[in-house]
């Protein structure tokens, strides 16, 4: 278990990199002189290096190891801070005017939406009337469909109103994060483009190369959508072949991410590893010969197809984990050097981390590596446990034992990512790893003789045939998934962890792992100090949970939710709207629900009043802390009043003080009206009100000197019992 530094250079080299990077990405400050203090660094070394060579005296290593150290991290600082076109002076954003327009180049193909065509786009030049001013920098645009926006190809120029908005932060509490989503792709902006709003240039600036890329991605799922008559079993064989998953519907996805089986749908290493079984087994026949030429042309091929099947797919961190890494294997085989994997791993992160420090922010990069790096370290070990003697039982424990150690590998992030664990992901491996291997050797020969038959035509036959067979096969894994997704307790959900607890989970995990390989009490103890600390951070949460108490309002556009929140349970006061899309509650609602370990949450429409009344007399939780009196109500000590179009009746020779008035569903409310009978500490206005009339009541509430809090603008509305939340007025 044990090995030498020197044998892993790559390592050595790849963690103070790692280390430089992550300090830039959170310290988010461009420093200067780095190239300098680069530079003065590599003079060091081989000053430092000429003597201990010259003198015999190596002292000094551990100051020529320092050295190469700092230089990795600068070097790793220096390298994202590069990589950061926002940063630079000539980025767009630092030239945006109200009335600028732009020149854009469309950098991928059009993606159809339900209104509108969404694509990536480079802006190349701001005009602001006076002056043009070249510029870098990429934004996500939205072109309203219609018959001239169909018609946008790849490397298509396009002159647009340079309205770009900056991409707008979560609105609700722990609430997926698009914005840094993007912002570790170099993309702050976007814009939505009515016809009016651009034109097409008559320029197309496409990279030959990239324009053969779609054009042949394009054709080859146009092959299986014509060989492939089953729209669900298509749209398998497209994210599994290609990397597509546009065609995927919802709950074919949940199918797969709640059985563990989410890898042969992303485009994994998985599928590099396949590809390069299947070539390396096709190739076999090169290896005999003895003539040099024969030994590159394998090369060569396997190279060639390996990264033509990542460029394909759009270049995922997995896929270009395993081609880079199957790559330097090659290499050194080649040239007869000796190889050790944690060191190719780690030069593959290099690499690829120097040609994009921010893949690191990738979930994708994380499982990838963490995955290949539990296989590699594990699998063995595990593998050895049982001895089975016939061949088809030691394949099934050979498959076994590498889904048990990436499922080890990889359980932390998939709980601090997903919040789920597969409970039968054992049972799923066994159904899709001889499957998607089935399917990539039956896809590629699709490809094949489909891309022949213009020359043979009976070879369209064949490939009908084959198109037949994905049909079946794809169909049996969907039944088979669906049926382990059906079996008891398949998916536990709702498993949030923190941060404190992820680490926590590794480190249990290593020390587990070292105390069965050295049998030292040392680690089993540090093993139970770490599940001290984890149970610990549990009961905290959990003792948290059963005492709190808050009122949310949440961000849903064009949309209401009002939620009151005592112990582990909650009560959702919604529209229509949210009643009729359960998607809206699972994206806005269901990421806090998870982090403040909520087990039962009721919905109801504003106009349920009575099963209101009866829900909070006859649950313990909210006995004698919720009250209702519509359009009133009291949760604790916290008096509300919710207004909107179908409950705006009051009292109007009543003085009542309230706390809050929230506002929604653009009600007819005259503030100054309502404040000469109700008296109010602040006015709350929901995401269902259009901004116009949101300004309007703005303007009143500052007239009469009122808080107000916009949650269309300012994000989600939360109070903890006692204490203001993150959003404050």
């Amino acid at each position: 278990m044990y090995f030498h530094w020197d044998e892993i250079p790559a390592v050595r080299l790849l963690l103070p990199f790692l280390m430089g990077i992550l300090l830039f990405i959170y310290l988010e400050q461009a420093l200067p002189f780095l190239l300098a203090s680069l530079f003065l660094c590599f003079i060091l070394l081989l000053l430092l290096n000429y003597y201990q060579v010259m003198s015999r005296n190596y002292r000094w290593r551990w100051l020529y190891g320092a050295l190469l150290s700092l230089f990795c991290l600068i070097g790793g600082y220096y390298t994202t801070q590069e990589s950061t076109p926002i940063l630079k002076t000539q980025h767009f954003s630092h030239h945006l005017t109200d009335s600028a327009f732009a020149i854009v180049q469309v950098e991928e193909p059009l993606l159809a939406k339900k209104k509108s065509f969404k694509t990536t786009v480079s802006v190349l030049e701001i005009n602001n009337g006076t002056k043009k001013t070249p510029t870098i920098g990429q934004a996500i645009v939205y072109l309203k469909k219609d018959s001239l926006s169909a018609q946008l190809k790849y490397g298509d120029w396009l002159l647009v109103d340079a309205n770009f908005k900056n991409i707008q932060a979560p609105k609700n509490p722990h609430e997926f994060d698009y914005q840094a989503y993007l912002r570790y792709q170099n993309i702050y902006h976007q814009a939505y483009f009515k016809a009016a709003n651009w034109r097409a240039l008559s320029l197309n600036n496409a990279n030959g190369f990239y324009l053969r890329l779609y054009q042949l991605r394009a054709h080859l799922l146009a092959q299986i959508q014509s060989k492939i008559k089953g729209k669900e079993q298509a749209a398998v064989a497209s994210a599994l072949l290609l990397g597509y998953k546009h065609h995927l519907q919802e709950d074919l996805v949940e199918t797969y991410s709640n059985t563990g089986a989410m890898h042969v749908l992303a485009v994994s290493g998985l599928h590099v590893g396949i590809i390069f079984m299947i070539l390396n087994l096709a190739l076999t026949f090169l290896d005999k010969r003895k003539y040099w030429a024969a030994k590159w042309v394998k090369i060569v091929l396997v190279l060639t197809v390996i990264w033509g099947f990542a460029l394909i797919t759009g270049l995922p961190p997995s896929v270009c984990r395993a081609a880079t890494m199957f790559s330097l294997w090659i290499v050194a085989q080649i040239f007869s050097y000796k190889t050790n994997t944690y060191n190719i791993i780690g030069a593959s992160a290099l690499i690829l981390l120097f040609s994009d420090p921010y893949l690191i922010k990738y979930v994708g990069f994380q499982l990838s590596y963490m995955a290949v790096l539990a296989i590699v370290y594990l699998q063995p070990k595990i593998y050895l446990w049982l001895d089975i003697d016939n061949w088809l039982g030691d394949k099934v424990w050979q498959i076994t034992a590498v889904s048990i150690a990436a499922q080890m590998g990889t359980l932390p992030l998939s709980l601090y990512y997903f919040n789920q664990f597969p409970l039968y992901f054992l049972l799923s491996n066994l159904v899709v790893i001889p499957a998607a291997t089935l399917l990539l050797t039956l896809g590629v020969f699709l490809f094949l003789f489909n891309g022949l038959s213009f020359i043979f035509s009976p070879f369209d036959k064949v490939a009908h045939l084959l198109g037949i067979a994905l049909n079946f096969l794809i169909d049996a894994q969907n039944f088979l998934l669906q049926y382990i997704q059906q079996l008891p307790f398949s998916t536990f959900q709702g498993l949030s962890i923190s941060s404190f607890q992820y680490y926590l989970l590794y480190a249990i995990m290593g020390s587990l792992v070292f105390f069965f390989l050295v049998n030292q009490a040392k680690y089993l103890k540090l093993m139970l100090l770490f599940v001290l600390f984890f149970l610990a951070e549990i009961a905290w949460q959990q003792y948290e949970s059963t005492y709190q108490s808050a009122i949310h309002i949440y961000h849903i556009n064009n949309g209401t939710a009002i939620e009151f929140v005592e112990g582990r349970q909650s009560i959702i006061l919604s529209d229509s709207l949210m009643q009729a899309n359960q998607s809206l509650s699972s994206f806005h609602v269901t990421p806090n629900h998870q982090k403040m370990k909520i087990a039962q949450s009721k919905l109801l429409g504003l106009k349920d009043w009575n099963a209101l009344n009866q829900t909070s007399s006859s649950n313990n939780s909210f006995d004698s802390h919720l009250f209702w009196h519509p359009p009133f109500v009291q949760f604790h000590d916290k008096k509300l009043l919710i207004l909107n179009n179908r409950f705006y009746q009051y009292h109007h020779n009543t003085d009542i003080q309230i706390d809050y008035l929230i506002l929604s569903q653009n009600i007819h409310a005259n503030l100054y009206r309502l404040n000469e009978c109700v008296h109010f500490n602040g006015v709350i206005m929901d995401a269902s009100n259009s901004p116009w009339r949101i300004k309007k009541w703005k303007q009143q509430c500052l007239d009469l000197g009122i808080p107000y809090y916009d949650i269309r603008e300012n994000g989600a509305f939360v109070e903890q019992l006692g204490k203001r939340g993150v959003f404050e007025f």
